[in-house]
């Protein structure tokens, strides 16, 4: 091997025929420009397939090579599952091995082990960060690597060349090559008591002003969008702040300004050097401010095209119905990587040849929420015309790009190209709305007598392998009812799009008047389990309501109910009820116990009907006439407007007992995991409470296969759990520029004025205080009459619509669960509303108009008594 293959960033620039990505070139050329650069080790294309052909694997790449010719999918893993043990000769190994030590050597110093040293291992792919093809969040970055984990580390980098979205990127930028072109990049990574990035041109704006964001400690929060950043906007010419916004905990925005102008400086001398719009990953440690990183800001084009300007935003819009809550590492790593493909219908769009659109990475999870990418909706227009796009589609892009990608013209080509494929679609029946209904509920049942063939108490005394193939079953079965889901779901949705695209535009409706006709929806599961808890809370007598309502007797209340009281109807009834409802929590990530582990939860929503009378609101019966401004005639609006409600409430209701299968197996992966958690293999893990969670589904596999040990994943639980603990309470912002590296917030909150405009979810108008419930803890303060202001709602929050006046959410649209159960009760709602949990205080009072979707703030003082 030629030694001149592989070189330090802190030696002279490489020779040409030793090809290294840019990403590890423009380090070794800031590092001769004199700025400070953790020094690393590159390794260059040549060096990695050298490597590859000396282990003897060249012909099963060049396998995979064949399989990308024809976009199969999957290569990713094929490519990590040939290299999995491998390990270089030593001719090779010794070595690049030698020269990590002595860059660790010269970093840890006198009172640093280098043992201890850690680096991030980077792709540096030719191509990659040019001025017009980023790549960024396409190839691996794996970062905390000691020196045992490095080859691992090397090889996943390799592998990620193949990942669904680097090949069609490539394919798209016309760039599809016959050898993988891919370097790699070995550097020290900081302990910096800042870190953050510098944007030397408004990434997404025309503006000249510089965009420096920053969080306290280590960047990796940052970078993976796992932290909100504080954030400063400068005018690089006077260093004058423009704008700033703080991180949530304070830390990061008490950078000094001498430490923001040197940043400044920095950027304005790279710029000299690079060109102008650049984007650099900088940290602090000690006094020393570093440069991690640099590339051209792609998205700075003159004339960019919808695709390009789509392609790193991201909205909540639509997710959020799928999945609103913040997510612990395992349950995004099953619900949006195990099962994304299911939930992005990548099946039916191969079936329909639709390669481009199936190829996009649809769903992201960024800060452990679920993100919609721009681009696969941008990419959608194309066979939408005009009058199809509706608002909720419409609302996926961020006000800055909106009307430049609405603009995207309707292409009747490809939609008459695409008509002889839809048959294909039709091998699943349960595509057509006549069938949906009775064939996935006939699908669920099938699914849950497949789920009780295995005994829940049996996973205690499961070895590793059988608790192995108890997950793959349980995943197995996951997926076989997300297939049928998807129709349901999909089905849901474009039909209430379409009633209301109807009835407002062409029947002469208001929002208000299709917002009170699905008010009546079928009975679903939902409805029943609140109906039950009702007729429960009527047969409590004097003492029992005392008892429930007694907050010293609080924390033991199910302890005495079943002590004192085992023999009154009331606790047998909640004990069936516990018993039928058991997979149930106030969320359903897995984290959270479910009512047979914890039933305080159940007794804290009875509590809530107890002190309401336990009766429902009233329903008013009909909606007040409107003055026809109907486009057609009524008689050509009528029996369409009662086809689209009769549908729409059908597939809402049946959406809702689709919610509750999926608990049925959220509840047995829980169980699963409680049981592994105690498992020999993962002894040790008890040092970090529900430790469980915060591993990913592929690491959880290692460990069962004893591929991986569960002592060197601890401290990584650990961060992520910190992580998670820090944010689950904090708005994600409803936009995101998101380059797979960096996270900007497109709409930040202004935490000023007194009028917020959402969403209308349920008609009606109330006043009242205001009520911020921000988890089931908190169920017990919202006293009857208050306005509930929440995140998000979910099936577990039913009975808090008994009690409450008015609901107001960040989340949503008029399908997601808080709008559907505000509806049935008749209580105002409004949805949507970002950032409203930390804009309104308990005791002010305000006013909800669920008929044109606002908020309003009637007295900005606290009152003081809240009781009443």
């Amino acid at each position: 091997m030629n030694d001149k293959y592989i070189g330090k960033i802190s030696e002279p620039l490489l020779p040409i025929y030793s090809r290294f990505g840019e990403k590890g070139l423009r380090l070794q050329k800031l590092k001769q420009l004199g700025f400070v650069v953790p020094d690393g080790l590159l390794l260059s294309v040549e060096f990695m397939q050298y490597l590859i052909r000396s282990m003897g694997l060249q012909g099963e790449i060049d396998k995979i090579l064949e399989r990308e010719a024809k976009r199969d999918a999957n290569l990713e893993a094929c490519v990590r599952e040939i290299l999995k043990g491998k390990v270089p000769e030593d001719a090779i190994r010794i070595p690049v091995e030698e020269a990590i030590r002595s860059i660790s050597r010269s970093y840890s110093g006198p009172d640093r082990d280098s043992a201890d040293v850690l680096f991030a291992v980077r792709s540096a792919a030719l191509g990659e960060d040019d001025e017009t093809t980023s790549f960024a969040g396409q190839y691996s970055t794996v970062l905390n690597v000691n020196l045992e984990h490095i080859w691992s580390a090397i090889f996943e980098c390799y592998a990620s060349w193949w990942t669904e979205r680097a090949v069609s990127y490539r394919a798209t930028h016309k760039m599809l090559n016959t050898e993988p072109r891919i370097s790699i990049i070995v550097q020290l990574q900081l302990n910096p008591e800042y870190s953050g990035v510098l944007f030397t041109r408004h990434p997404f704006n025309p503006s000249e002003n510089m965009v420096i964001e920053a969080v306290a400690g280590f960047g990796e929060k940052l970078v993976s969008g796992k932290a909100t950043p504080a954030r400063w906007e400068i005018d690089p010419r006077t260093k004058k702040i423009v704008d700033f916004q703080a991180d949530p905990a304070g830390q990061a925005a008490s950078l000094s300004k001498s430490h923001l102008d040197a940043l400044i400086d920095i950027g304005q001398k790279a710029e000299t050097a690079f060109g102008k719009g650049l984007d650099l990953e900088w940290a602090i440690e000690g006094d020393t401010l570093y440069i991690l990183q640099l590339r051209p800001v792609s998205t700075l084009d003159r004339k960019p095209s919808c695709d390009s300007m789509a392609e790193n935003f991201y909205s909540r819009s639509i997710v959020e119905d799928l999945w609103s809550d913040r997510m612990t590492d395992m349950t995004a790593s099953i619900v949006f990587d195990e099962l994304s493909d299911l939930y992005t219908f990548k099946a039916p769009l191969r079936k329909l040849k639709l390669h481009e659109l199936s190829s996009i990475q649809a769903i992201r999870v960024i800060n452990g929420y679920g993100y919609l990418n721009n681009l696969s909706i941008a990419k959608l227009l194309e066979f939408l015309p005009g009058f199809l796009r509706f608002r909720e589609i419409q609302n996926v892009f961020p006000p800055s790009i909106r009307e430049k990608v609405l603009q995207t013209p309707f292409q009747p080509l490809k939609v008459l190209r695409l008509l002889p494929r839809l048959p294909l679609l039709f091998s699943d029946p349960a595509i057509l709305p006549f069938l949906t209904v009775p064939l996935l509920k006939r699908h669920i049942r099938k699914i849950e007598d497949e789920l009780n063939r295995v005994d829940v108490d049996s996973y205690a005394e499961m070895t590793c392998t059988s608790l192995r193939n108890e997950l793959e079953r349980l995943l197995n079965l996951l997926a076989g009812l997300q297939v049928r889901n998807q129709w349901g779901y999909g089905n849901a949705s474009i039909f209430t799009w379409i009633l209301n695209h109807f009835a407002t535009r062409y029947a002469g409706r208001s929002d208000a008047w299709v917002l009170k006709r699905m008010s009546h929806i079928p009975s679903n599961i939902t409805l029943t389990i609140q109906e039950d808890l009702m007729k429960i809370s009527r047969c409590f007598d004097e003492e029992l309501r005392k008892v429930f309502l007694d907050t010293s007797e609080k924390e033991n209340l199910w302890e005495i109910l079943q002590t004192r009281y085992g023999d009154h109807p009331a606790t047998r009834r909640i004990e069936k009820f516990i018993a039928a409802y058991r997979y149930r929590s106030a969320n359903r990530d897995f984290i959270h116990p479910r009512w047979d582990e914890k039933p305080g939860l159940v007794l804290d929503l009875l509590t809530i009907l107890l002190k309401t009378g336990s009766h429902a609101a009233e329903i008013e019966g009909k909606t007040a006439a409107e003055p026809n401004r109907s486009a057609l005639p009524a008689f050509i609006t009528a029996p369409i407007l009662y086809v689209l409600l009769r549908s729409a409430r059908s597939f809402l209701a049946l959406r809702e007992d689709l919610r509750f299968a999926l608990d049925k197996v959220f509840y047995r992966i829980r169980k699963l995991l409680l049981a592994m958690s105690k498992n020999e293999a993962f002894r040790g893990l008890e040092a970090v409470r529900d430790g469980i969670f915060f591993l990913r589904l592929d690491e959880l596999r290692d460990i069962l296969d004893r591929k991986k040990s569960i002592r060197e994943m601890l401290q990584v639980i650990q961060s992520r759990k910190e992580m998670y603990t820090e944010d689950r309470e904090k708005s994600p912002p409803f936009y995101v520029f998101h380059d797979g590296e960096h996270t900007v917030d497109l709409c930040p909150v202004s935490a000023s004025g007194k009028v917020f405009a959402g969403t209308a979810a349920s008609p009606g108008m109330a006043e009242g205080k205001a009520r911020v419930i921000r988890s089931e803890s908190d169920f017990d303060k919202l006293q009857k009459g208050e306005i509930l202001i929440a995140y998000n709602t979910d099936p577990g929050w039913t009975p808090l619509f008994v009690t409450t006046a008015g609901v107001a959410v960040e989340m949503g649209g008029i399908l997601n669960h808080c709008a559907i159960v505000a509806r049935e009760y008749g209580v105002p709602a409004v949805v949507g509303l970002q950032g409203i949990t930390g804009k309104i205080e308990d005791g002010q009072l305000v006013r909800i108009d669920g008929n044109s979707g606002t908020l309003e703030i009637l007295d900005r003082g606290n009152v003081s008594s809240l009781d009443g």
